[in-house]
């Protein structure tokens, strides 16, 4: 049709058709109308309106029908058939019940030419090939598949005729299951009935009329295993590679286990697997240089080396592993030229001591009587020289010794200089002679004014260290005098001190007073000199002048009341668990009960006094009482800003929510003290009109509002 039409794609759904599926391409020609008309797997693909025995054929009258794969010609299988429209009309007594129901089948299939044959699949497992099969018994009501197919004279089958008819009567349910249970395990039945063993196994329950509801089929598979076993061998040093993977190299039983997707055991393989292991013989000769030696094997050998030869099993793995180590002995020579020190002595290499030089000789010999090494040695014996001298030097002064160190105390010092080979060459020896000063220390005392002679006559008025030396006749300190003198003066301490009105204060020296002034007192040392004097400056604070008042006491209408307390510069609060703030001049109270409530003022510098006043708790009616405030107006300005319930003063079991007239929850707390700032997730709501609803329980009683508020913008 590429003459006529333009070429499409055969399947609608799929550009690739070689699936392995039968697709039915059905031509469809009108003669009359000269249209041609193609469908692939049922689905209209293209079509053409022309002469076709005329543009075509040329009016050649012997026109034969056929077409061909696009693709996989070699393999792709092709059938050409003419019309084939199979149909059937049935019918049985539409009447209930659980024997068996008669249907009666008739054949309305056509054909483009005479039918063939006939195949019937009536739904229940039985077939029939008559054109009009005879009345089909069905055993139970329910709905069955019915097939029809029919072939024609040119081999042709046509497409199964699918139809479902509904036999009627009570349903019956049938439930299959297909459990899987490993050997040795047991499986419960749903009759409760416990098996062990593959099968089939059937029960019915029935309806009260006795009709069959439910058939229930367990299709039972006991999954068994089995056992794979190998026996191989192999070499010291290979490796053998599992069926399952791993590679070992040493003797022993390996098992795996496969399992069924269930986790049952499916094949065990067990290798026994045999390393071949070898042995190792070892020879150690020894011949002479000349001579010759026999391997085990048979070889004549005369160097040294290690010889080896291997035996092995029939599987050519290394039985016997032999291996000769041979050695050829030789003579070798060495001469040593040791140097001593005097007095140390040496070791000759055979073990001999020697002290004196000379040349000194022996010969080692192998075990077996040959010459091994020749050894010479020609020893050195180093002597040494010593001197002598003496010095003196004063304290504080250093002496560099010959060799170049700098010494500065008393005693013998001694160098030694050495050989390269570490003997000593020259020893020498200085005796140094440190002449140190003897201190002799005074520490005197005066009082301020006072005067004091030296040891050496000297008069002196003032503090500090005083020094007179005698010397040695080498000109060193020899007496060193010193005097360190210290004039006490007397130290001054100021103290200033402050205490509030009716208190006392006890001065450093016991004295014990109320009243403000300076206090002055004076502590000599044992020699009489002034050493203290103290000076306390006494200041007397008044205490505050308290005034307390409160603005009212609670009731249903207000359940809050300010208090205030004047007088001094902090203030504290208690019961502070009833007060907003227990730290400020005014708080406001929330009292659950008549309650004192008792204040601490303290003044700038410290004096304190206590005061207490009562705020009562009275009982109303609580219709009247607990007002909600019907407006607010969060503009920043400090009034009204936020929508809240704080006036109620102690509530319990509180409970607050905002809603929008849409019914969403905008706010929600459970604290009296909380409010609403008329936003929600952060976003300022518009003006209007929100629900509000409250609960909470007050000394007045269980309390619920529900209503209305403005928020004024």
């Amino acid at each position: 049709m590429n003459d006529v039409v333009p070429l499409v794609q055969a399947s609608s759904t799929n550009p690739n058709i070689e699936d392995c599926q039968w697709h039915a391409f059905r031509i469809k020609w009108d003669p009359t109308t000269f249209l041609l008309q193609t469908y692939f797997d049922g689905v209209f693909r293209q079509q053409a309106t022309l002469n076709m025995v005329s543009i075509i054929f040329n009016n050649d009258p012997m026109v034969y029908w056929g077409f061909s794969g696009a693709t996989g010609g070699a393999i792709n299988l092709q059938q050409f058939c003419t019309a084939l429209n199979p149909d059937f009309n049935f019918s049985y007594a539409n009447t209930i019940t659980c024997d068996s129901t008669v249907v009666t089948f008739s054949s309305t299939s056509q054909s483009f030419a005479p039918i063939a044959s006939y195949y019937w699949d009536f739904g229940d497992g039985t077939t029939s090939t008559s054109a009009n099969p005879p009345p089909h018994h069905y055993a139970a009501p329910g709905s069955y598949d019915i097939k029809l197919e029919i072939s024609g004279l040119d081999g042709c089958l046509s497409d199964t005729l699918r139809r479902t008819i509904n036999l009627p009567g009570q349903p019956i349910a049938s439930i299959v299951t297909n459990p899987v249970i490993c050997a040795s395990q047991t499986f419960t039945l749903p009759t409760g009935i416990v098996v062990s063993a593959a099968g089939s196994y059937r029960d019915t329950l029935h309806y009260v009329t006795g009709c069959d509801s439910v058939r229930r089929t367990v299709n039972l598979t006991v999954q068994a295993s089995t056992t794979q076993a190998q026996n191989p061998v192999i070499c010291e040093d290979d490796s053998y590679t599992l069926p399952w993977g791993i590679t070992v190299n040493t003797s022993g039983v390996y098992s795996d286990t496969l399992r069924y997707t269930t986790s049952c055991d499916s094949v065990i393989r067990i290798i026994n697997l045999t390393v071949q292991a070898s042995s190792t013989q070892t020879v150690t000769a020894t011949i002479c240089e000349g001579s010759s030696y026999t391997l085990p094997w048979g070889t004549v050998v005369n160097t040294t080396g290690i010889y080896r030869d291997t035996l092995h099993y029939v599987t050519g793995c290394d039985s016997v592993r032999r291996t000769v180590n041979l050695t050829v002995q030789t003579v070798s020579s060495e001469t040593l030229n040791p140097v001593i020190c005097v007095g140390s002595s040496y070791t000759l290499p055979w073990g001999t001591f020697v002290t004196t030089p000379g040349i000194y000789r022996d010969t080692l010999r192998y075990t077996s009587g040959c010459d091994s090494i020749r050894r010479t040695v020609n020893l050195t014996v180093q002597t040494f020289t010593l001197t002598t001298s003496s010095a003196i030097i004063c304290a504080g002064q250093t002496y560099t010794l010959p060799w170049g160190v700098a010494a500065n105390t008393s005693g013998i010092f001694r160098d030694t200089l050495r050989y390269t080979t570490g003997c000593d060459s020259i020893r020498r020896t200085v005796n140094l002679t440190v002449q140190s000063p003897t201190i002799i220390p005074f520490n005197p005392v005066i009082c301020q004014g006072g005067s004091y002679v030296l040891p050496w006559g000297t008069i002196v008025n003032t503090a500090g260290v005083y020094s007179d030396t005698s010397r040695y006749v080498t000109g060193c300190d020899s007496i060193i005098r010193r005097v360190t003198l210290r004039i006490t003066a007397a130290e001054a301490l100021t103290m200033s001190v402050a205490i509030c009105s009716g208190e006392t204060y006890t001065l450093p020296w016991g004295q014990v007073t109320s009243m403000p002034g300076i206090y002055q007192d004076t502590v000599r040392t044992s020699v009489g000199c002034d050493s203290l004097v103290r000076l306390v400056h006494l200041v007397v604070n008044p205490i505050p002048v308290v005034s307390l008042s409160k603005s009212n006491d609670v009731d249903c209408m207000l359940g809050v009341a300010k208090l205030a307390a004047s007088g001094g510069a902090k203030y504290t609060w208690s019961p502070a668990a009833s007060l907003d703030h227990a730290n400020i001049q005014n708080p406001v109270a929330s009292p659950p009960s008549d309650t004192w409530y008792h204040v601490k003022v303290t003044t700038d510098k410290g004096c304190t006094k206590e005061d207490s006043i009562e705020v009562k708790v009275i009982a109303g009616n609580i219709e009247n009482g607990y007002p909600v405030p019907n407006a607010f107006t969060p503009n920043g300005d400090g009034i009204n800003d936020c929508f809240g319930l704080q006036s109620w003063g102690f509530v319990s079991d509180f409970s607050l929510s905002i809603y929008n007239r849409w019914g969403q929850l905008l706010f929600h707390t459970n604290r009296p003290s909380d409010c609403w700032d008329g936003t929600y997730r952060g976003l300022k709501q518009n003006s209007g009109m929100f629900i509000y609803q409250v609960s909470g329980k007050g000394f007045c009683g269980k309390i619920s509002r529900k209503g209305t508020v403005a928020l004024i913008r």
